[in-house]
């Protein structure tokens, strides 16, 4: 074999030292683009829980979360609505766990555990979540939130190791703490609707039952504030004439006013429509059964059961006199809730339901009104045994 020349020898070596060069670019690149960036965080909205039907909004976070030294750590998320003020408003947990201490405000804190000074999260990580179903924003509806996400040693709020933040949109569905009292005025404005409707049911307003609306609506205008209470008032009585005004025009329709009651975020708001609705029909001392089918109605398109029903008007009907539109006494089933087309079956267990329900009230109520109603409710259901024996 020949030796190599001098030529070839060197070509050789420049082959070897190009190739080391390209190794090392390769590595060099690799590295640039496999190193931790900064740290930073992103929300996604994802649906989790046993039957897949909880929302959870996920915060992830990724990137350099280096500390000097071995050391235990969690990281806090809070989050501001920013929808309306650049600066932010709070957002109001309904969770204890997600709570800040001593304070309502949202906060997820979740522990990390060791950390050492050369870990980082090269992929997304979740270190927090929100449930928007079970917090409260300013106003309902799709928001704009801007969240904080930090590290910080477990069980230390005041020291940060690293902080970032990111926004997103999503729909909140509680009723926002600066809407409530709006949301509180529509309500009742729809509650007046059917109350009036009920007063002219037979077709004239007797004074007992304008002075039980004006009663129900002075108690209500108590819910609101000293600052809110006269805004309120003002409101809410012109809403309360402009029913009249419509209903002695014969242009009072209730089937919006009961659909949007039925869409109400505010708690109660259908309950305290029948509790008014009730409390006229029976202002004048006379539950005409004209009044009790249109209650009835209300009922049936607010989704609530007649059972329900009955349980509410229980409480305000007590001394009034049932009559059926020709004076004469109304139908037993009427009087207890029961519809005469059911199965005898069905019949005779809603019967029973309703013996132990009216006796037990009767054993326990010391007013003399409501003795005597509940008797005479016993006394009908001992009626309609009878008759569906």
């Amino acid at each position: 074999m020949m030796p190599l020349s001098d030529s070839q020898t060197y070509q050789a070596g420049d082959g070897w030292f190009a190739f080391f060069w390209l190794a090392w670019g390769a590595w060099w690149l690799w590295s640039k683009f496999n190193e931790p960036g900064a740290f930073e965080v992103r929300t996604k909205e994802v649906m989790r829980g046993d039957n897949n039907d909880l929302r959870v909004v996920s915060i992830e976070a990724r990137g350099k979360i280096s500390v000097n030294s071995p050391t235990n750590v969690q990281f806090v998320c809070f989050a501001f609505d920013v929808s309306d003020k650049n600066d932010g408003e709070a957002i109001i947990s309904t969770l204890s766990d997600f709570k800040f201490p001593n304070s309502h405000a949202f906060l997820s804190k979740r522990e990390f555990g060791l950390l050492k000074p050369d870990q980082y999260f090269k992929d997304w990580v979740e270190v927090g979540v929100l449930l928007p179903d079970h917090v409260v924003a300013p106003k309902s509806g799709q928001r704009k939130l801007k969240f904080t996400c930090a590290m910080t040693p477990t069980g230390n709020l005041d020291l940060t190791y690293v902080s970032t933040e990111c926004t997103g949109t999503f729909e909140i569905g509680q009723l926002g703490y600066n809407e409530l009292d709006e949301k509180r005025m529509e309500a009742i404005s729809l509650s007046l609707d059917l109350g009036v409707a009920i007063a002219h049911g037979d077709g004239k307003l007797d004074r007992s039952e304008g002075q039980a609306i004006s009663d129900w609506l002075r108690n209500k205008l108590e819910m609101f504030d000293d600052k809110t209470k006269p805004k309120a008032r003002t409101q809410l009585n012109d809403a309360l004439k402009a029913s009249f005004e419509r209903a002695e025009a014969g242009t009072l329709t209730v089937n919006e006013s009961l659909a949007r009651l039925k869409a109400s975020k505010v708690r109660n708001a259908v309950n305290d429509a029948l509790e008014l609705s009730s409390l006229v029909m029976a202002a004048d001392g006379v539950i005409a059964e004209s009044e009790m089918r249109m209650l009835r109605s209300f009922a049936q398109e607010l989704g609530v059961k007649l059972e329900d029903l009955q349980n509410i008007a229980d409480k305000h009907v007590a001394g009034a006199k049932a009559t059926a539109t020709d004076k004469s006494e109304i139908s037993d089933e009427s009087l207890i809730g029961i519809d005469p087309r059911a199965e005898k079956s069905a019949i005779k267990k809603a019967l029973i339901d309703a013996f132990g329900k009216y006796n037990a009230r009767l054993q326990s109520e010391k007013d003399a009104s409501r003795r005597a109603y509940y008797q005479d409710l016993l006394n009908a259901v001992a009626r309609l045994r009878k008759k569906y024996a």
